[in-house]
């Protein structure tokens, strides 16, 4: 049966856990993760690998306690990327490594709801229960205060593994190669990086850049950057790669997304 996880036994008390696609897939469920989890209460060491952009919010809560709850240690590391409720059980390990241009993403939970008025205030009050969880887990990991949690949430924020540890997401940055992501990876989520979009359709949406302005809502939508850095990126191309052609500019687009992501230290 395919899966979305699979554990491993290896030399000694040891087991490997790959977490490497959408949690919650093909029926498998948390039960499925914990109760395998479980047989192997005798190892002394877990090396947990995500490249998950999440799933069941709780199905992540779910497996985030079973690995806490277990005696062994868990080694976690991010093989591309730990978003939504991969996050959750990332922060499960006792210690987490994420490459520099891995990312791990957290934001509030989501559901589809309907109904009247009362079951839709029901809902979203149950959300925000969820989420203060999620708030406890991170704040607890990271030491941050709660109300900066928060606003993380709020923004869907990704972080590369730089960002990672500054922040108390992780203990190490790597120079790993990051692995493979799944195709329609970005359709998961609005303010997806660029590193980690279909490289077909960034190119379709450099080519079609054909004014300042136009770039400027590039780097915030697709690239992610706030307000201020995109337009102070996009002045700074003005003077490096814009030409006046009858009164509009001119974008020389290859040579202008190089330089800027180099200017930001994205090499990919």
């Amino acid at each position: 049966m395919k899966s979305w996880y699979s554990i491993k036994a290896m030399a000694g008390k040891a087991i490997d856990i790959d977490v490497h696609d959408e949690i919650g897939l093909w029926g498998v469920s948390a039960k499925d993760f914990c109760e395998e989890l479980c047989s192997h209460s005798d190892v002394s060491e877990i090396n947990l690998s995500i490249n998950s952009p999440g799933g069941n919010a709780f199905d992540g809560l779910a497996m985030y306690h079973a690995l806490i709850k277990h005696s062994a240690t868990v080694n976690a590391s991010v093989l591309g990327v730990a978003a939504s409720a991969a996050s959750i059980v990332l922060m499960a390990g006792d210690t987490i490594s994420v490459p520099e241009d891995a990312f791990v993403m957290i934001h509030n939970p989501w559901s589809f709801a309907a109904g009247d008025a009362d079951e839709l205030r029901d809902t979203a009050d149950f959300l925000d229960k969820i989420r203060d969880s999620l708030v406890s887990i991170y704040a607890k990991r990271t030491g941050m205060e709660n109300q900066d949690i928060v606003e993380l949430l709020d923004n869907e924020t990704w972080l590369n593994g730089t960002q990672a540890k500054e922040l108390g997401f992780a203990d190490e940055v790597t120079n790993q190669k990051v692995a493979a992501l799944a195709n329609g990876f970005a359709k998961h989520f609005k303010q997806v990086p660029v590193a980690l979009q279909n490289q077909e359709t960034i190119a379709e949406q450099i080519g079609g850049i054909d004014s300042a302005k136009e770039f400027e809502h590039f780097l915030r939508e697709a690239g992610g950057f706030s307000k201020g850095m995109s337009q102070a990126l996009t002045a700074r191309a003005k003077a490096l790669h814009l030409s006046e052609s009858d009164g509009e500019l001119v974008i020389d687009t290859s040579s202008l997304i190089k330089t800027l992501r180099q200017s930001v230290g994205d090499n990919s």
